[in-house]
């Protein structure tokens, strides 16, 4: 619920909201070690981060989500991942 909370905070422009979200997000997933989330957790935080301004953090995220989502064989992460983090480059929105 967490990761869900943390992406309406992003798509509505609410990134420091999205930031404390995401970071319950992975109290969570360690708690519960539902480590499949946690490229997922590293997406929204790169998002959030991004609309912050801050986006060297920002593609550091999508490049650890892009590794460990491939890792545990999650290609829909990986893909959103490189999508953003290609966006994030040009310029574009990377939601």
């Amino acid at each position: 619920m967490e990761l869900i909370l943390t992406d309406c905070h992003n798509r509505l422009g609410m990134s420091q909201a999205a930031l404390k979200s995401v970071e319950q997000a992975y109290g969570l997933i360690e708690f519960y070690g539902t480590n499949s989330l946690y490229a997922a957790a590293l997406c929204q935080e790169a998002v959030a981060l991004h609309a912050l301004g801050q986006s060297q953090s920002a593609f550091e995220r999508w490049q650890r989500a892009i590794v460990e989502s491939r890792s545990l064989g999650l290609s829909v992460f990986s893909q959103r991942a490189q999508r953003q983090l290609d966006a994030a480059m040009r310029g574009a929105p990377v939601i």
